[in-house]
């Protein structure tokens, strides 16, 4: 995860790549500006295709008005290895944050741009910071120490303090094929 000189410096490469493309009316691009090509500022995996391997994707649950937040090293696309679910939405890269600017996760499409997934998910405008779940040890950021889970309020039953993950507005990337993963049914007539 990356953090302190590393968020600096990704906030002063973009505020100057947003200067200029702004001046000149150009997105900032290879083609726009071949100069810019390379630099890690621009790359972003929120919102990319977790995994290649269709097995792995399987492991993120998709379906319709339901969420879902899974961390796993095969998912090789996402930095922080955490691929979401938003309501249905094919599995994408994510990451946990603080506020809506953790999920930047680059500059908008220009005014000409064509109409296509990868457009639109690095508009910024499609993203927030949010609770993504509400259960189990990826809803929280703290830990209960006594029970290794997460912390619950006494009165309403609900975590503490809930985890917040980059999600991206609904419609923005396509939708998944349905997928709820589900426990192994024992065969031999056993429990």
């Amino acid at each position: 995860m990356k953090t302190g000189v590393a968020s600096k410096s990704l906030g002063v490469c973009a505020a100057l790549a947003a200067t200029w493309a702004w001046t000149s009316a150009c997105d900032i691009s290879a083609d726009c500006l071949p100069w810019f090509s390379g630099v890690g500022c621009f790359d972003t995996d929120l919102g990319a295709k977790c995994s290649s391997d269709e097995a792995t994707l399987k492991r993120v649950t998709v379906k319709p008005n339901s969420n879902d937040v899974v961390s796993d090293p095969g998912f090789e696309n996402c930095e922080s290895f955490y691929c979401a679910s938003t309501n249905g939405s094919r599995p994408y890269c994510t990451r946990r944050c603080a506020s809506d600017f953790d999920c930047n996760p680059g500059l908008p499409c220009p005014p000409n741009a064509p109409d296509d997934e990868q457009c639109r998910r690095r508009d910024r405008s499609n993203w927030s910071c949010g609770v993504v779940i509400e259960f189990g040890a990826l809803a929280c950021s703290s830990v209960d120490p006594e029970t290794g889970s997460c912390e619950l309020d006494p009165v309403t039953g609900k975590v503490k303090s809930p985890a917040k993950y980059c999600r991206v507005a609904d419609g923005v990337v396509d939708v998944g094929e349905l997928n709820e993963p589900t426990a192994s049914v024992a065969t031999d007539g056993g429990p």
